[in-house]
Parts: C-alpha cells; sequence; structure tokens
C-alpha cells in the first residue's frame, strides 16, 4: 500500500472512531491527532453532522445534550437488561450507545453487542425509528451480516436491541496486514457484495458501507454491520429531501449531493471498498466527469467503472451482478462490464482453454507466420509475391472459418459452448461447409484431431487424423508434413491403448523422416514415442534403446524439452526393469528441466509421481508419499485435471499399501477406479489402479470383492500382455496371496508358482521378485514343505533387507513367517526380531489385522 493511501486508512479510521463518541470525548480524541490528520478529520465531521437521520428541531435538542449522553442512570457497565449484563462501553452513535453484553441468567453463556436508544432523546418519533431498526435487522439472517439475537424494552422504557458480537478487524487492515494476493481479496470483495444483494432483497438499503462497517474475523469470515441509518426501500425515496448520516469518502456521487440513498448507492459503495482494497486508493473523479481507478486495467478496470458509474442507472442493476462479474473475470470468462464483442468473447475462451485452443489454432497461428516470411521474400521475385498471395488467402480462410465457429456455437454472452460442441461444430462445418484448399482442410482437421485427443476422445481424433494422413499422402507421399501426419497417428493409438498399432506407424514415419534428413528434434521426438511404444508392450530393454537415441538427439539440439519427456520415460523404462536407482537419476533429471521450463505443465506432475514410485520402490515409503501428496495439492490448484489427479491417488493409494494403510488406500483406489473407468476402461493405468484396489481389499479381508478384482486384473493383463509375461506375472503375484490369505491354497499355489517362475526366467529380480517369494514361502511351511518354505523365506528377506526401509511391514512380515516356518521344524527362532516385528506389525496394520494374527502362536516363545 502507498503512503498515500496508507494516509488515507488512517483518516478513515480516526474519522469513525470520532463518530463513535460523544462531545467531551470527541473533543479530547480529535486534540490528541496531528495537526494534518486533526484537520482532515474535522472536516468530514463537519460534512457528516450537516444532515442526520433526526428532523431539525431533535437534531438541535440532541445537539445540546450530547454531552450528557455518556450512559443513562440505568444503563452504566455492570447494570442488567433484560437477560443481559453490561460489561464494557463500546461506541455511541446519532441514535443509540453500544455495549459489550454477557448473558446473565445462566441459561447459557453467550456474549453479544447491546445497543440502547439514548436516554435523553427518548420521544415516540425516535422510538419509532429505533423500533424500525431492530425491525429491519430481524429480516437479515445472513452469514455475512452480523445477527440480530434479541431485543425489547428497558425497565425505563427505552428500546434496545442485542446483536453478534463480531471479533475482527475492519476490512483494509485485515487484508493488508496479511498481505493478502488479489484473488484472496476478490473473494472478500465477493463475499460482501452477496451479503448487500441478501439485504438489498429483504428491501433494506444500508446506506454507509465502508472498511469500519465491515469486520472479518481471525477465520476469515467477513460480517457486516451497522445497519443503524439502514432504510426500507420503499420508503427509503420519501426522504428525497432529507439527507442520510454518511461518509463522505465511500458515499455515492448523488448521496454527497443530498440525493436519497438507493440500491445504486450500496453498489457504488461496494465498488469504493473494492477499489481501495485491490490498489490502496479511492475512486477518482476525472476531468470528463467520470469516475476512474488508478492502478487496475483491462476487464477489472471495466468491472469497477461500471460499479462506479457517476450516472445511478448505468451502475450493475444488483450487487449479485457485480459479484458474478467479478466470478467471471477470475475464471477468465467474458464480463457483462465489458463491450461483447466477438474478438473479446473469443479471446477469454482461449483463454480457459489454452491446451485444447493451442492444438486447435496451431494451423492458423503457423500459417500466419509462413505469410510473413513469405511477404518478406516477395519484395524479392514475382513467383514469390503469387505464393504469398496464396498462403495469405489460406490463413485468413481458415480465420474466418474459426471465427464463424465461435460465433455460430455463443448464441449469447451467458452462454459459453463446451469444448466438445466446438470441436463437434467445426468438424461439421469442414465436412459439409464452403471447399477449402486440401492443405487448409488437412491443418483444419489436424488442429480438430488434437483437440479431440486433449478431451480423451480417441476414436474422433483417431478419425480425423487418419483423414489427414490420406490427404498429405495425396499432396507429397515423401513429405515432412506426411511423416508429421503419421507420427501424430502412432501417437493417438498410443495413447488409445493400442500400441502394436501405434508402432507400425511411428517406424514409417521414422524411415520418411530419416529419408529426407529432417531435423533431429523431428526424429527425436518419434524415438521417443516408439520408445514408450516398445515399454507399452513390455519391453523395456527395447524402451531403453529407443529413448537414449531419442535423449541423445535433444541433448545435441539444445531441445529442452525434448530432453525432460526423453529423462522422464527413461526413468519409467528402468523402473520397470527394477533398476531403481538409475530410474531415481532420470526422474529428478526430468522433474529439474520440467521445473525450470514449464513448471505447469501437467508432465511435472507424471514425473513426480513415477518418482515417488520409484522411491517407494527402494523402501523410502515415506517419501514417496510426501511427494505424491505435494502432486495432489498441486493438481488440485489447477482446472480439468480429473484424469490425472486419478493417476496420482492410485499411486498414493500403492504407497498407503506399502506403509501398511490399507483402508485409506481402498478408499483413494474406488475414487480413481470411478474416475478410470468413466474414460477408458482397460487402460494400464486403470488395470493397476484396480489391481491396487483388490490387494488393499485383501489386505482388509475383504476377501469376495479382493479375489474377483484381482482375477479380473489377471485376465485383462493376460489378454494385453500375453500370458507368460513379466507384467501379467505381478498379477498373478497379488492374485495368488489374496488366494493364499483367503485359505484357497491350491489356487494360490498355481498363481504364485507361475510368478516366480516367469521372473526367474526373465532375471526379475528386486522387491517384485520377494513380493512373490513371500506368500509362496509361507504357503510351503503351512502344506508341510518346510525345509523348502525355509528356503524361499529366507529368499525373500534378503532381498527385502536389501532394498526396504527396516520398519516396512513386509519385512516384519516375513522375519514372522520364517519364525513360524522354524518353530515347526522344532528349530530356534530369534524372539527379539519377532518381538520388534510384531510391534511394526501392530502400528502398520492394527492389532485386529490378519499380519498381526500370524504372530499369535508364536506366544509361546522359542
Amino acid at each position: 500500500m502507498t503512503q498515500e493511501a496508507s494516509e488515507a486508512a488512517a483518516i478513515d479510521r480516526d474519522f469513525d472512531r470520532a463518530l463513535d463518541l460523544d462531545g467531551a470525548e470527541r473533543e479530547r480524541f480529535l486534540a490528541n491527532l496531528e495537526p494534518a490528520r486533526q484537520l482532515a478529520v474535522g472536516e468530514l465531521l463537519e460534512v457528516a453532522m450537516r444532515g442526520g437521520p433526526l428532523d431539525s428541531e431533535l437534531g438541535e435538542l440532541a445537539g445540546h445534550l450530547i454531552e450528557a449522553a455518556g450512559s443513562s442512570p440505568s444503563t452504566g457497565p455492570g447494570r442488567r437488561i433484560g437477560p443481559w449484563r453490561l460489561v464494557e462501553r463500546l461506541g455511541a452513535g446519532g441514535m443509540g450507545v453500544v455495549y459489550r453484553v454477557r448473558r446473565a441468567d445462566g441459561d447459557f453463556d453467550q456474549q453479544a453487542a447491546l445497543k440502547v436508544m439514548r436516554w435523553e432523546l427518548a420521544e415516540d418519533s425516535l422510538e419509532r425509528r429505533f423500533r424500525e431498526e431492530r425491525r429491519i435487522l430481524a429480516q437479515l439472517s445472513h452469514p455475512n451480516i452480523a445477527a440480530l439475537i434479541d431485543g425489547g424494552v428497558t425497565e425505563t422504557g427505552l428500546p434496545y436491541l442485542v446483536m453478534e458480537y463480531v471479533e475482527g478487524e475492519p476490512l483494509d487492515l485485515y487484508a493488508q496486514r496479511r498481505e493478502f494476493a488479489e484473488a484472496e481479496k476478490l473473494a472478500l470483495i465477493g463475499a460482501l457484495a452477496r451479503a448487500v444483494d441478501f439485504a438489498h432483497r429483504q428491501l433494506v438499503v444500508h446506506r454507509d458501507l465502508k472498511p469500519s462497517n465491515i469486520l472479518v474475523r481471525d477465520d476469515g469470515v467477513l460480517k457486516l454491520l451497522d445497519f443503524g441509518i439502514a432504510k426500507l426501500i420503499s420508503e427509503a425515496s420519501a426522504e428525497a429531501t432529507r439527507s442520510a448520516p454518511m461518509t463522505p469518502r465511500y458515499a455515492s456521487p448523488e448521496q454527497r449531493r443530498g440525493a436519497p440513498a438507493s440500491l445504486a448507492s450500496d453498489i457504488w459503495s461496494v465498488g469504493a471498498v473494492a477499489a481501495q482494497l485491490l490498489t490502496g486508493r479511492l475512486p477518482e473523479e476525472s476531468p470528463g466527469g467520470g469516475i476512474g481507478v488508478p492502478g487496475v486495467g483491462g476487464d477489472l478496470a471495466n468491472i469497477l467503472a461500471r460499479a462506479l458509474h457517476i450516472d445511478p442507472e448505468r451502475r450493475y442493476r444488483t450487487a449479485l451482478g457485480l459479484a458474478e462479474d467479478l466470478d467471471r473475470w477470475q475464471r477468465r470468462q467474458p464480463v457483462r462490464a465489458t463491450p461483447p464483442t466477438l474478438r473479446y468473447r473469443l479471446g477469454r475462451w482461449l483463454s480457459r482453454h489454452r491446451a485444447v485452443s493451442a492444438a486447435v489454432f496451431a494451423a492458423v497461428l503457423v500459417g500466419i507466420a509462413g505469410v510473413v516470411g513469405v511477404l518478406w521474400q516477395a519484395r524479392e521475385a514475382r513467383e514469390e509475391r503469387d505464393r504469398a498471395r496464396l498462403e495469405a488467402a489460406r490463413a485468413e480462410q481458415m480465420m474466418t472459418f474459426l471465427f464463424d465457429l465461435f460465433e455460430s456455437t455463443t448464441p449469447s454472452l451467458g452462454e459459453e459452448p463446451r469444448v466438445r460442441d466446438l470441436l463437434d461444430r467445426g468438424v461439421e462445418r469442414i465436412q459439409s461447409g464452403p471447399k477449402m484448399t486440401p492443405r487448409s482442410r488437412s491443418e483444419l482437421l489436424s488442429g480438430l484431431g488434437d483437440a479431440y485427443k486433449w478431451l480423451r476422445e480417441y476414436d474422433r481424433a483417431e478419425e480425423l487424423i487418419a483423414e489427414v494422413v490420406k490427404i498429405e499422402r495425396a499432396i507429397d507421399p515423401g513429405g515432412a508434413r506426411y511423416g508429421e501426419a503419421l507420427s501424430a497417428l502412432g501417437g493417438i493409438y498410443l495413447l488409445a491403448g493400442d500400441p502394436a498399432r501405434g508402432e507400425a506407424n511411428l517406424r514409417r514415419a521414422l524411415a520418411l523422416l530419416e529419408a529426407r534428413g529432417a531435423e533431429p528434434s523431428g526424429r527425436a521426438s518419434v524415438l521417443n514415442s516408439l520408445g514408450m511404444a516398445r515399454q507399452n508392450q513390455g519391453d523395456f530393454e527395447g524402451a531403453v534403446a529407443y529413448l537414449e537415441r531419442s535423449l541423445g538427439l535433444a541433448a545435441q539440439q539444445g531441445d529442452v524439452h525434448g530432453q525432460a519427456m526423453a529423462h522422464g520415460n527413461l526413468g519409467l523404462a528402468y523402473s520397470n526393469l527394477g533398476r531403481f536407482e538409475e530410474a531415481e537419476t532420470h526422474h529428478r533429471s526430468a522433474a529439474r528441466l520440467y521445473r525450470e521450463t514449464a513448471p505447469e505443465s501437467s508432465a511435472l506432475s507424471h514425473v513426480l509421481n513415477n518418482l515417488a514410485n520409484t522411491l517407494g520402490a527402494l523402501g523410502r515409503v515415506d517419501e514417496a508419499r510426501t511427494t505424491l501428496e505435494q502432486v495432489l495439492e498441486m493438481q488440485r490448484a489447477g482446472t480439468d485435471l480429473g484424469p490425472d489427479i486419478a493417476v496420482t491417488e492410485a499411486n498414493l493409494a500403492h504407497q498407503l499399501i506399502l506403509s501398511g494403510q490399507a483402508a485409506a488406500a481402498v478408499e483413494l483406489a474406488e475414487r480413481a477406479a470411478e474416475t478410470f473407468g468413466g474414460l477408458r476402461p482397460g487402460s494400464t493405468n486403470g488395470i493397476a489402479n484396480r489391481a491396487n484396489l483388490g490387494w488393499a481389499l485383501a489386505l482388509e479381508r475383504e476377501f469376495p470383492r479382493a479375489l474377483e478384482t484381482l482375477e479380473a486384473v489377471v485376465g485383462e493383463l493376460a489378454e494385453r500382455f500375453g500370458d507368460h509375461h513379466r507384467m501379467t506375472a505381478r498379477g498373478r503375484t497379488r492374485y495368488g496371496e489374496a488366494l493364499w490369505r483367503a485359505g484357497r491354497v491350491g489356487d494360490a499355489r498355481t498363481q504364485l508358482n507361475a510368478a516366480v517362475e516367469l521372473f526367474a526366467a526373465e532375471d526379475v529380480g528386486g522387491v517384485v521378485l520377494a513380493d512373490a517369494l513371500l506368500p509362496l514361502g509361507s504357503l510351503r511351511c503351512g502344506a508341510a514343505e518346510l525345509q523348502e518354505g525355509l528356503a524361499t523365506l529366507d529368499r525373500a528377506l534378503e532381498i527385502f533387507r536389501g532394498a526396504v526401509a527396516p520398519s516396512d511391514w513386509r519385512l516384519a512380515l516375513g522375519r514372522v513367517e520364517k519364525a513360524r516356518c522354524q518353530d515347526a521344524l522344532g528349530q530356534p527362532w530369534d524372539a527379539s526380531l519377532v518381538a520388534s516385528a510384531r510391534e511394526t506389525l501392530l502400528s502398520r496394520r492394527g492389532d485386529e489385522s490378519w499380519e498381526a494374527s500370524r504372530v499369535s502362536g508364536l506366544a509361546h516363545g522359542p
């Protein structure tokens, strides 16, 4: 806040304090102010006291008696009024004295503010007004308006009312001390405007809105105070010849001229408070007679200008209209205060849908950039001029198409088009609209196809990009655009869960680009996608080969984005190979590059998700959970991230399982499953999440649901990757352990043996193998295959000891299972290790858990 603004706020607070004081107290207060402040406050008081709610005769009487208004004989602190005991005097106004009070009848403890009419003003006309204030307050039950609690008449016949006592700071001081960001200030302004709108709908005008009448509690709840000069709307118009008390700095121009207050007057005051809160300055009258707010621009300036228009008829019709325009501005939607031109509406739409609009309009931007370059060359040669005209006409054709498309899909300012509606309408126009050149048609279809891809409408995206492939092949079968179209189609197949078809198109694209000697950056992108195609088919070594080539080309070109993608995908491939230290290095490199170049990109959240899974596999579960919780916080602060949030929730569910919190994992996995099911039920992420869900259910002993879920997971993995694939073997591990815990030993043996045999053949080690060995060893021991079982458990424990934290519950369970097997063999076992393992299982899985029950058979000791 500027020094000038800070001084103005201080003058306002001193003025409000002076208004609350009576004659002698007010004089003492003013005398203690510095001269400049004293002069400014005195001038405001003079303006404010020129008129009031009293007629002239009563006003003169009040002036003579004001020094006697400290308190009446029956209303000093410590006295009782009805069920209320007066604690301290808070202040005095033109009609009453306000006290802080406490409930005194013993029914319950309650603090409130009690306002009693001045005894020296107790005449019939004023009593009617005081009672009217009580009637007004009784209508205003709203969370942002101080509530009326009680009311009545004192023993001496003075009317009183009891209001909610608000402990808070004035709005401007509250925001200033906390150094609020603009969004937080706008939230407070919106709450104020909605409270004022509520009062207006009860036919009440406040007439003296200012920061000191707007308190904010420590919990951030705003409370509008002091309807002491409020008037019913139906009666306010009758006051045209009588001015109301007001604070001139926040009063509307018509109030300062002595005109009656109205809804529009309160709206002006809300605008003045908003201006001060946002800029530290009050509105200023411009040389042309209008009102301006220095320090803001664009739509926000238009909103404030409308609220503060000098003509009441041209302000917002309602305070709610002002609040809604502020909401629209924060959501980047068109606001009613700005003329609704087509270009303005389109610009607002694009700003809200950046990811989609980037794809839809990329072709247009490329076309325009091409025009600029060609026009420069046209100065050198006539043929280039002709080419420039052709390109300019094509760009104009596409721009006209897009503007017409938006206009036809947005019938009015208040109705925003859905992205899908806009895209569907665009495809319809291309198919049936005016004829355009093949290249224009290709570029528009390409942009629309990319947009459908962003919406995860993969079938529709595939249809459009396949048409682009046909068009570009017909134009130039050896051209770069044809290769780019093949690459785009391959990428859509990958996202749609068909990596084999994706790889076929990507190989064709790479061969074409290499034959043409395309730029390394273009080849790096295709190699990255080929790496992902191999990875999605379970060939992690093949994925690493492609991705290392992609990383090399991207680094050669200084392509930071390409390097970030390659590092991230290499991390995923190495993690799937069980090479977790290498995976962590690549994940961290990718995260660093994305933080430096695209901190708001969803790619960063994807990389951090994969990093967290790797950390979990390395036994650093707490670090993994912290990482995922930070990602969730980041994602929930953004927009349109439902599927990305589901991925993070699924990964967090997995980490919760590792840390022994299966019940919490079930809740997260079920929520993620609902999201995945609404997108593409057969996606890899969806399958992995259901595996987490099934395993968490098994840990919670919900065996019917767990076994049904895990059996379906194994079936889907076998269909996707083949029956003898390591991904399918991972599914068998979880299904087998769930079967063993459910007592189906034979079926469990089949699944676990198949998993271990495949891991051995594929030389898959680490925690992946240990997870299968632990239940298999326990099963063998339980089936009287004691020596084989003990050897299997020793292999599992050896892996766990080197790969997970000492507090990991799986390591603890392995020690318990080994002790059970040794006990069955009649061998001694380490009681201290088992006692420590028992404590771990109790703390991580609970004393009611299946894992904790496994210790019970060892109670007799070795």
